[in-house]
């Protein structure tokens, strides 16, 4: 999606780099050497910004604010569903540090989709978490008690209980199993605008 964003800026302005230099106290044959050798700089080499795995979050990355619906909602409850909306900040698909009011849902199982799987459709994607959703019940680690007997029938067949939408959550991968209801009301900005693939609003 395309971001509207702003970044915070330190240091001097335009017009002051554009101020008069004394050229007679500037040495020519230095001017242009390098401030420092890039090959030196360990993993701010610029020969590893390419490279997916060298990119980490920091406390010094740029915040880019993106626009999410129910922004105005920050701090406060959905009138219709009461679920909470909070200002967070992630990791999106190109390793930028994003920032941007989301949806708080009560999940029933969470799920972390594989690195390899995150572009897939959401069919795809479902299959997956279904799955997962089955090993829980399995193992005995599913909370059994928010499901009636026919949704898990459903859960022990490998499909999703009817009832239930599963919800991109804005952490790259993870997916949350949610009220249809309480999904569908709670107009939101889903994962997949923040990490990719699938549809909108998931």
């Amino acid at each position: 999606m395309d971001y509207k964003f702003v970044e915070d800026v330190d240091g001097p302005s335009v017009l002051d780099l554009g101020k008069d230099i004394d050229l007679e106290s500037v040495d020519i044959e230095k001017i242009d050497e390098p401030l420092f050798d890039l090959k030196e700089q360990g993993s701010n080499n610029v020969d590893n910004v390419s490279d997916p795995e060298s990119i980490q979050e920091s406390d010094d990355m740029p915040v880019m604010y993106i626009e999410t619906r129910n922004s105005s909602l920050e701090g406060d409850t959905h009138p219709t569903t009461g679920v909470p909306f909070e200002r967070v900040e992630v990791i999106d698909q190109n390793g930028e540090k994003v920032s941007g009011v989301f949806p708080k849902f009560e999940s029933y199982c969470d799920v972390k989709l594989p690195d390899e799987n995150l572009g897939d459709s959401d069919s795809k994607q479902f299959r997956i978490c279904n799955e997962a959703l089955k090993e829980e019940y399995e193992n005995g680690t599913l909370n059994c008690s928010k499901f009636s007997e026919r949704q898990l029938d459903q859960i022990k067949n490998g499909d999703k209980p009817e009832g239930f939408t599963w919800h991109h959550h804005q952490e790259t991968g993870a997916m949350q199993l949610i009220d249809t209801e309480i999904h569908d009301k709670t107009g939101h900005t889903g994962g997949k605008s923040v990490w990719g693939g699938g549809q909108d609003a998931r």
